[in-house]
């Protein structure tokens, strides 16, 4: 996300469906304030100290070229946390069930948007395992990897 050339409207209109439909993911990670994975995402250095809070819209560059590309990181900042925390228990194995397990149809829409951006740009991005595992019953029988409608 922290090239020059243009976010792909697939990106672009997936991060803005997000904003517009609020899900609840989204509200709760909000809520944390965490700053650490956009900054991230958007190659932007925040400050060291716990101590020291500076506000994320006065370190990244808000251009009109840059918009999309920061509306993306904040989005994909939400998923991302959302999908690092367990989902809940698992009785018949006596321990926590994260994502992999049983990922929502939006985790898995944007995995596998994930996956095409990394596609479309010679192959820059590939799921991991546990990616490929999360996503597999989202698949369908579209071997291009689309989600099935």
């Amino acid at each position: 996300m922290r090239s020059s050339k243009a976010l792909p409207e697939d990106a672009w209109r997936f991060a803005l469906g997000v904003l517009l439909d609020l899900p609840p993911f989204y509200g709760k990670w909000a809520q944390r304030q965490e700053a650490e994975d956009v900054a991230s995402f958007l190659g932007v250095k925040l400050p060291e100290s716990p101590f020291e809070r500076a506000r994320l819209s006065d370190l990244v560059t808000l251009s009109k070229a840059r918009t999309a590309h920061v509306l993306f990181a904040h989005v994909a900042a939400a998923f991302e946390r959302d999908m690092r925390e367990p989902k809940g228990w698992n009785d018949a194995r006596m321990q926590v069930r994260f994502l992999w397990e049983d990922p929502t149809p939006q985790q898995a829409a944007y995995l596998l948007l994930l996956e095409k951006l990394g596609q479309d740009d010679k192959g820059s991005y590939r799921l991991s395992e546990a990616e490929e595992q999360a996503v597999a019953a989202h698949r369908g029988d579209d071997a291009e990897g689309e989600p099935a409608a």
